[in-house]
């Protein structure tokens, strides 16, 4: 038994090294391979709408798995699941950097997102049971701001990858990165089990990922006419997977968490924050390299003043939180991430340095102020039971809102350019999609604000 347990501080930064250099490799997979997609596209021969899926097919097997693994993890173990997701990610980084066509990248990919679903659900976990709740902020700002490392270098190293050894090496790259992470995890010994010898769920991850497939699969085909009835009936498993879990004895999402206004809110602001910002970085992509002409490696160094922004000011934000009524930090952070999607909204064909830089600057400041904060609310809303389920539910809800982006801005593009054509056939067209996706997504911010500002001020904390 480790509840109440007071750990030294070296095992609580073993713990937080190996959990910031883990969650350091998921951005990285993303952003990384970001940079090579119109490369990976015009060699495989794939239009602009299906090179989506190269980041919908990992985040899709990641959203699919969080709930199973964070159940795993408590009836197994935190440490356990943990370690295996990092030796799931680095054998699907091989297999994708060997992938001979389309389909088989994908498949790979998924394989990856499986792996980063177990990191996922037990990073914020495992930091949750060792470090005392007066010093979480900090410990979150630290491991939210190895998340936007992970970011930064990504598209810089990603495009330079590119340029120099082929997009094949953005896939085996994650390799070593992942190893520095199973080093210190190795060297931590204790062990979390909360619900050790209690069965499994079997019925409800296998709904919740049909729902989940079902759902993406739709949005990313519109207009086409079964795409609808996809939505629907992936809509109305959801709603079948909610009530099976209110009457499972052993479920792998504890619903009676969603008791608290605080918790409730702070991960429906998650969700929104996600979905109206994660496509700016797919967009940025297309848009300078394949409308402005940049090559990957100067795309990619210029994306890189987000994160950055990101990297340097969460954990500020992160340890203001510490002493900052809850949703003050989240509500302002969002507020700026809607000012600097307002900034790209009225990007023109050709845009100017000065524009860029502004909106990356604000979507990174936005960014900073909302991440740690939001999670310190939320892992101070649930008691220590509830600490792999609040975290997977909270990353479950990132990821969700990463596929609604991606999902809009596949749409976008659909009906505009449809699904086989290349930006450079039609620009205008691509630049009207882009325009009407951002749009879609200052709405959700602005939805998002006012959602987080009136989350309350509650200390209440649940219990399972």
């Amino acid at each position: 038994m480790t509840e109440g347990r007071v750990f030294s501080r070296k095992e609580r930064r073993l713990v937080l090294f190996a959990s910031s250099a883990a969650i350091f490799t998921t951005p990285l997979m993303a952003t990384m391979v970001n940079s090579a997609i119109p490369t990976i596209g015009s060699d495989l021969g794939v239009g602009t709408h299906n090179q989506a899926w190269i980041t919908v097919s990992f985040l899709l097997a990641t959203v699919c798995f969080l709930l199973v693994w964070s159940r795993i993890a408590d009836i197994l173990g935190k440490r356990k699941v943990f370690i295996a997701g990092l030796f799931i990610v680095m054998f699907g980084g091989l297999l994708s950097s060997l992938s001979p066509n389309f389909a088989l990248l994908l498949v790979f990919r998924m394989i990856m997102g499986i792996g980063a679903a177990a990191i996922s659900c037990t990073s914020v976990a495992l930091i949750t049971e060792v470090y005392p709740r007066s010093q979480r902020g900090t410990a979150f700002g630290i491991n939210t701001a190895a998340v936007y490392v992970g970011s930064s270098v990504g598209p810089g190293l990603g495009g330079v990858l590119t340029d120099t050894l082929g997009w094949h090496s953005t896939f085996y790259m994650i390799i070593p990165f992942c190893i520095i992470a199973l080093i210190p995890i190795l060297m931590f010994k204790t062990e979390f089990a909360t619900a050790k010898g209690e069965p499994l769920d079997r019925v409800g991850p296998t709904i919740f990922g049909s729902a989940t497939v079902l759902l993406t699969i739709g949005m990313l085909n519109i207009p086409q006419w079964w795409s609808i009835l996809s939505i629907i009936i992936g809509t109305l498993l959801m709603v079948v997977f909610y009530r099976h879990q209110k009457r499972e004895r052993y479920p792998v999402l504890n619903v009676e968490v969603f008791a608290s206004r605080m918790y409730k809110r702070s991960v429906i602001a998650a969700f929104l924050n996600y979905a109206s910002s994660y496509a700016i970085s797919f967009f940025a992509v297309l848009y300078l390299q394949d409308v402005n002409g940049w090559s990957p490696s100067k795309a990619g160094m210029l994306l890189l003043i987000q994160p950055i922004i990101q990297a340097v000011f969460t954990p500020l934000m992160g340890r203001l939180s510490d002493k900052i009524s809850g949703h003050v930090l989240p509500t302002v952070g969002m507020a700026v991430l809607c000012v600097g999607l307002m900034i790209i909204l009225v990007f023109p064909t050709q845009v100017s340095m000065l524009m860029i830089v502004s909106a990356l600057i604000m979507l990174g400041a936005g960014y900073a102020m909302f991440s740690a904060p939001n999670t310190n609310v939320v892992m101070s809303s649930v008691g220590t039971k509830l600490y792999s389920e609040a975290a997977a539910t909270l990353s479950m809800m990132r990821q969700t809102g990463m596929l609604l982006s991606m999902g809009i801005a596949s749409a976008c593009i659909a009906l505009t350019l449809g699904n086989t054509a290349h930006i450079s056939e039609n620009i205008p067209a691509f630049m009207n999609a882009m325009r009407a996706a951002i749009l879609i997504f200052v709405g959700l911010s602005i939805v998002g604000t006012l959602l987080s500002w009136f989350r309350g001020s509650s200390e209440e904390t649940v219990e399972a």
